[in-house]
């Protein structure tokens, strides 16, 4: 790593690697990417080390593309979502359907406290993971936004089940999803630099 570089980004690489987190660093920038694993999906997270703003972020990216012909419907359920969350929020690209999850933390004196940026990378996960089912039903079940995203909030939908047979279909999407990523795991371990990370409790 470049002596230039700062301490905030000298801290972060020094917990990636404590955590044993494989990531890669983005040439000179102060910018890092890792895949993380959960229960639900696997995720593609960019984390920046700004001194200029004197600014650490993290955005944590949906696996999936959200269609064009749903993007309306996903940015009602972003907005629904993003109401009330204490800490970050989501972002939708209207021109490629990109979903991200994005958090910040404010630097003090330059320094980035360990405890905080590894907090940030379990919410962005545990964010992600408690709204993506809900993005895929509405982006390919044509579930409403708003009940799905209630449901994700409250655990209860505002129609009879009967009415969202599509749920199966969204359970075989996101196992066909990802099947294929095991697959290749498990066939070729040769790049370690690229395997998932765990994120930490």
């Amino acid at each position: 790593m470049s002596s230039a570089m700062s301490l905030a980004f000298q801290q972060l690489t020094q917990l990636m690697d404590e955590q044993d987190y494989r990531y890669r660093q983005r040439g000179e920038e102060e910018t890092i990417s890792a895949d993380f694993k959960t229960r639900v999906a696997a995720y593609h997270v960019v984390m920046k080390v700004e001194t200029e703003f004197e600014m650490f972020q993290i955005f944590g990216y949906a696996p999936v593309v959200m269609p064009e012909g749903a993007r309306r419907a996903i940015a009602e359920a972003v907005t629904r979502a993003n109401y009330g969350l204490r800490v970050g929020k989501f972002e939708l690209d209207m021109n490629d359907g990109e979903l991200r999850y994005q958090v910040a933390h404010i630097l003090t004196g330059g320094n980035l406290d360990p405890v905080v940026a590894d907090r940030c990378i379990g919410t962005t996960m545990a964010m992600l993971d408690h709204y993506f089912p809900a993005m895929l039903s509405i982006a390919f079940g044509n579930e409403p936004a708003e009940e799905a995203i209630m449901f994700a909030e409250f655990g209860a939908r505002c129609s009879a089940p009967d009415e969202h047979e599509e749920d199966s279909d969204i359970s075989a999407h996101l196992e066909a999803l990802f099947s294929a990523d095991e697959d290749d795991d498990s066939a070729d371990d040769a790049d370690t630099s690229a395997d998932d990370n765990q994120p930490s409790e």
